[in-house]
């Protein structure tokens, strides 16, 4: 955990790996392969069960966007939607999501 100093109040920043299991075949399907597994991701964070966990989990307020595209780097939709999630946190506590590519050969 990293603690940041800001406006005279402490935030919480706390760094969350998410692990990505995508085969990369060509940019373009490798990019929409890791914005559905981010996808999915989301969606199964949201709507688990937290009965037996001690600490509150927040409900992810946030949507992967599917539109950002850029035809000359297909990586540009997923970095932008890994950025864009940066930002959709509340002010005391953030998430930053570290993304981890596993590597297939």
């Amino acid at each position: 955990m990293l603690f940041i100093l800001t406006c005279s109040e402490w935030i919480l920043t706390i760094d969350i790996p998410i692990i990505f299991n995508s085969i990369f075949h060509d940019g373009v399907q490798y990019s929409l392969a890791l914005l559905d597994e981010l996808q999915d991701m989301i969606e199964t964070w949201n709507n688990c069960t937290k009965d037996n966990v001690e600490v509150a989990i927040q409900h992810l307020d946030w949507q992967v966007n599917f539109s950002l595209t850029d035809l000359k780097n297909p990586s540009y939709s997923f970095i932008e939607n890994i950025n864009s999630s940066q930002n959709s946190s509340n002010y005391l506590m953030e998430f930053i999501l570290v993304p981890i590519f596993r590597v297939s050969f």
